[in-house]
Parts: C-alpha cells; sequence; structure tokens
C-alpha cells in the first residue's frame, strides 16, 4: 500500500497550518518560534508564500490540491485528514 510522507508532514504541521489561517496577514517577525521550522518547510511545499518580504500568506488553493491529489494515492489517511483540516476546508471537499 502506498503511503504518503506529504499527507504525513501536513498532518504533523496542521497546528502551524491553522495558526496561520487564524492570523492572517501573518507577521514574519511576530511568528512564534514553535512555528519557526514548520513555515520554512511550508514555503519549501509552496503552500505559505511571503509577501513584501515580511508577511505571510497561506496558499488554501495550493494545500487542498495536495491533500485531494495525496488522498487518491492513500485514502486510508481520509479521516485523520477531515478531523485535521476540518478548520480550513468543508469536510465535503477532501
Amino acid at each position: 500500500m502506498y503511503e504518503s510522507k506529504v499527507l504525513e508532514v501536513l498532518i504533523n504541521m496542521s497546528s502551524t497550518l491553522r495558526w496561520i489561517e487564524s492570523n492572517q496577514p501573518v507577521e514574519r517577525l511576530g511568528m512564534p518560534v514553535e512555528h519557526g521550522e514548520a513555515i520554512k518547510r511550508l514555503e519549501d511545499m509552496g503552500i505559505v508564500t511571503r509577501r513584501c518580504h515580511r508577511q505571510l500568506s497561506l496558499q488554501k488553493q495550493r494545500l487542498h490540491q495536495l491533500i485531494r491529489r495525496e488522498l487518491v494515492r492513500c485514502p486510508r489517511l481520509k479521516e485523520r485528514c477531515i478531523s485535521e483540516f476540518s478548520a480550513l476546508f468543508e469536510p465535503t471537499t477532501l
């Protein structure tokens, strides 16, 4: 069975994703230290982008596309994704 490393990473970073969503726009200097590494990784994945070199923005469409693509490959994580990302998306869209 296919294991999705992308989904595992996203699930592990779901608290950071929820924090970004609830605090938009996020000032880079006002960001809590515990989210620093996760935000760097999310930037590498194209889910978080920088605006004006100081503000961070969540790219929900990119995140949604990644989750949906990986759930096709690894459907066993669907319930877990729904519980982790229900604050960001409607559960029926996953």
